[in-house]
């Protein structure tokens, strides 16, 4: 699963971890490349109170599946560890077209970004107005629409972070609707590989979701 932003050097006075609060934040955007497999963004800066220009990249570490079954679950963070050192899953290669890490980075960033729409979308759904237009001429579920143009997006790739995005923003902001975010995504997802249509992420074990292991994440 892929955590929140780790900065990495030129931007040497921020080295570690970028609070959750900060790497979800919906100011979050206006990425291009940058230097050393990083990507050159505007992120908010907590302690300051304002966006500041950073090279960022977003690490995937293996975390615990946590079945209750603590021999399983080590073992399967053992294989998941293994796994990423022989793939070299977080390691800044510069031999051409390895862009891993910059990509899993600007899904972050997409994942953020298709996130401010969707809260705009539904606040704006949600006015008395709307609500009551929608009683008198009843039609396609508009929040559906909404939804479905999210998880468009969220099936281009990078499934485990557009999931975290989601997670971390509804813990980081609390509130009506946002602890569920996570949850309506992958419950979307689920039932978009459940019906035999050309959506993505197929083969999706749907007697094992995510969902079950949300509060892990």
């Amino acid at each position: 699963m892929s955590t929140p932003w780790r900065v990495s050097p030129p931007q040497a006075a921020l080295v570690g971890q970028i609070p959750d609060a900060d790497a979800v934040n919906l100011q979050n955007g206006n990425a291009i490349d940058g230097p050393d497999n990083t990507v050159q963004a505007d992120i908010w800066d907590g302690v300051q109170g304002q966006l500041r220009q950073m090279f960022v990249r977003v690490e995937a570490v293996p975390t615990s599946p946590g079945t209750g079954n603590a021999n399983f679950n080590a073992r399967k963070l053992q294989a998941a560890q293994n796994t990423s050192t022989m793939v070299r899953l977080n390691t800044p290669i510069n031999a051409w077209g390895d862009r891993r890490i910059i990509e899993r980075t600007y899904a972050w960033l997409r994942a953020v970004g298709t996130l401010q729409l969707l809260l705009v979308q539904l606040a704006v759904l949600q006015l008395p107005q709307n609500a009551w237009m929608q009683q008198l001429f009843p039609g396609p579920n508009p929040t559906a629409d909404v939804w479905n143009r999210v998880a468009d997006a969220a099936e281009q790739g990078y499934y485990s972070v557009w999931v975290n995005v989601f997670k971390r923003f509804g813990v980081a902001n609390p509130g009506p609707g946002n602890n569920n975010l996570a949850s309506d995504l992958v419950t979307l997802l689920n039932n978009r590989v459940a019906v035999n249509t050309p959506f993505r992420y197929r083969g999706t074990n749907l007697q094992n979701s995510v969902i079950a292991q949300l509060p892990n994440l």
